[in-house]
């Protein structure tokens, strides 16, 4: 039994993860009350990842 271990180069660049939350704040009046509701959604500042290669393993019988 042999590992066999391969480097691949990928053709694009991933755009990475993004890099925090941004938060969002919304007031409301409602009869006299005021309320706030907070949503938050992914940032569109994202880490950079110019590496452009990946590894294929396989396990091979002899």
């Amino acid at each position: 039994m042999f590992c066999f271990i391969q480097e691949v180069e990928v053709k694009t660049v991933s755009a990475g993860e993004p890099k925090g939350f941004v938060v969002d704040e919304t007031k409301v009046t409602w009869d006299g009350e005021g309320y706030t509701k907070y949503s938050y959604h992914y940032a569109s500042e994202r880490f950079e990842r110019p590496i452009r290669k990946s590894y294929r393993i396989s396990v091979h019988e002899s």
